[in-house]
C-alpha cells in the first residue's frame, strides 16, 4: 500500500531540471524545509516546489522527469 509523499524538489538552473531534495509523509515539513532554504540561501528564492506522489521512488521520479520534460532547452 502506498501513501502520499510529499518530496521537495530544487531547480538546477546549471543542468536546467529539477531534483528532489527532501521527502516526508508530512506535507507542513516538506514546505517548512523549502522555506528555511529559502531563508537560508537566497538563491533558492521561487527554485522549489513540493510534489505529491505515492511513497516509491518510481512514483516520485516518474513526476519529476515529467516536469523536466516541460522545460524549454
Amino acid at each position: 500500500m502506498n501513501d502520499t509523499y510529499y518530496t521537495l524538489i530544487i531547480w538546477n538552473a546549471d543542468a536546467r531540471e529539477w531534483s528532489p531534495d527532501f521527502g516526508s509523509y508530512s506535507e507542513t515539513e516538506a514546505y517548512e524545509r523549502g522555506e528555511s532554504m529559502t531563508e537560508e540561501l537566497s538563491y533558492f528564492d521561487s527554485t522549489w516546489r513540493v510534489i505529491v506522489t505515492d511513497s516509491d521512488a518510481d512514483s516520485i521520479y516518474t513526476e519529476i522527469e515529467k516536469l523536466n520534460n516541460l522545460v524549454e532547452v
